[in-house]
């Protein structure tokens, strides 16, 4: 769900996203303009989407629920080589979360898994990253859900 405000101009609108039901909370996304809202999903890879943008984990999955369909699902090796040639030498968000590990945001089960030797290691830790470098090679690590990354995103099939 998304709030657009009117601005003095004509034609220009200050948005936010909002989630209403995580956790009965409410969770702001940062504020974006109409202008860069298409922006920010500028790269797309079958049916993922790299959001340009450094949010949290929450914020990440806000803005992906409004604007696409959730974060990235990962369902078998072809899908994660997809993430890895949309990401370049990042470490991004995918819709991977702490539940004994095995359910992606969307609420399908996580029956394939591609966990970076040793990982997922790390108990206080709650979200999945995926990270693209030398040592790596798009595997993915346990991440502290507050930090702010790049993200991807999914849209339905």
């Amino acid at each position: 769900m998304y709030l657009c405000l009117s601005l003095h101009q004509p034609g220009e609108f200050l948005c936010t996203c909002v989630d209403l039901c995580y956790l009965l909370t409410m969770i702001n996304v940062p504020f974006f303009t109409a202008g860069n809202l298409s922006d920010l999903a500028s790269t797309s890879f079958g049916r993922y989407f790299f959001i340009d943008q450094a949010m949290t984990w929450d914020n990440a999955r806000a803005y992906c629920r409004t604007y696409h369909t959730d974060l990235a699902s990962v369902r078998n090796k072809t899908e994660n080589a997809m993430i890895q040639e949309a990401v370049g030498e990042n470490r991004v968000w995918i819709g991977l979360h702490r539940y004994t590990w095995r359910w992606w945001s969307d609420g399908t089960y996580h029956s394939f898994g591609y966990w970076a030797d040793g990982h997922p290691v790390n108990i206080t830790e709650s979200c999945a990253a995926t990270v693209i470098n030398a040592t790596h090679l798009g595997k993915w690590v346990e991440n502290n859900c507050n930090e702010k990354l790049h993200f991807m995103c999914q849209n339905s099939e």
